[in-house]
């Protein structure tokens, strides 16, 4: 679904209708997401509020507070650690022959790819993707490669 007044993707809507119609950025008062609701009976809510939960103390089973109730030294549950000696930081590079993250950035091996971020199609351009047409879905070019026509996706 696309938003009714820029034509990004749009979440939110009225719980009332439950029809998607607004982006994050041109929801009016009353909006849920829609998207987050309908997932609800499968994803763990925050403890505090009806946010998506994604963090625990290392050790527990299960995430129990969102990103704005996080205290110190609770981690995340929702994206794979990298594998180096206690790094907490989000794997994102792996081979890519399996798909697999494994690294972070500063302890990435050589051979290691960014396989969670999408990268610009310029050949030989490495930066993240960030751009497209309006209506699509997936990132195509970075910052230094869009066209005055693309939004941020």
């Amino acid at each position: 679904m696309y938003c009714i007044i820029c034509g990004k993707f749009a979440n939110f809507g009225l719980a009332s209708e439950q029809v998607i119609k607004w982006c994050k950025s041109h929801k009016i008062p009353g909006c849920i997401n829609l998207t987050l609701f309908s997932q609800m009976k499968s994803t763990r809510l925050c403890r505090f509020c009806p946010k998506k939960a994604s963090f625990n103390y290392p050790g527990m089973k299960n995430p129990a507070v969102c990103k704005t109730h996080i205290s110190p030294n609770m981690t995340s549950y929702a994206n794979k650690k990298c594998l180096a000696n206690k790094c907490k930081i989000r794997a994102i590079y792996g081979f890519t022959d399996d798909m697999r993250t494994i690294y972070c950035k500063e302890h990435r091996r050589v051979g290691t790819e960014d396989i969670i971020n999408n990268i610009c199609n310029i050949p030989g351009c490495k930066n993240v993707s960030k751009y497209n047409i309006i209506r699509s879905l997936i990132p195509i070019y970075c910052e230094s490669h869009k066209r005055q026509d693309m939004v941020e996706i």
